[in-house]
């Protein structure tokens, strides 16, 4: 959502000089005696700046987080009324992403959801804090793990964390056997 907007402000130049020429007018800003081009003004510094600012958060973010945040609406209670092919598709995806069984996961989201339904007057943080403060994350220990890592920490350093923590893990364990 971000990005369609930096690229709205990265390709409408009118839309922005308007603001930008009452700011210089209202101010005591000397432009050197020179008539400031409003267009060149977008073109060569906003545009450029804008466009630096997508592509670093392309880098960092990619397309990927996008995806897993709107998987992690699963834990949102409308999401206990959408096909349950489609709960499984999110589910998965959080799988993949975080490196868990997806196998398991889906066996405790078909009881899990079960409880989704009950719980109308929460929203979706209300849920994930449900499933790791109370006897729900003895119950669903893998449901509970996505919610923590989501609850934690924004996406991108979510999987990060999570692919760090698990290969650390795997290389300590190694040392053992």
């Amino acid at each position: 959502m971000a990005n369609n907007r930096l690229q709205e402000i990265e390709d409408d130049s009118q839309t922005y000089i308007v603001p930008f020429r009452e700011f210089l007018s209202q101010t005591d800003i000397s432009t050197l005696d020179n008539d400031v081009c409003f267009a060149d003004v977008h073109r060569n510094i906003v545009a450029q700046y804008v466009s630096n600012l997508r592509r670093n958060m392309k880098h960092r973010f990619n397309d990927s987080i996008t995806q897993v945040s709107a998987a992690a609406t699963i834990f949102d209670v409308a999401s206990a009324e959408m096909p349950q092919s489609e709960q499984l598709e999110k589910l998965r995806l959080l799988c993949d992403y975080f490196k868990l069984n997806s196998s398991s996961v889906e066996h405790e989201w078909l009881c899990f959801r079960q409880y989704l339904v009950l719980q109308k007057e929460k929203t979706c943080p209300d849920i994930m804090n449900s499933l790791l403060q109370s006897d729900l994350a003895d119950a669903f220990p893998l449901l509970a793990t996505i919610a923590g890592i989501v609850l934690a920490c924004p996406i991108g350093t979510a999987g990060r964390l999570w692919t760090y923590i698990i290969s650390t893990l795997r290389c300590n364990l190694c040392k053992f056997y």
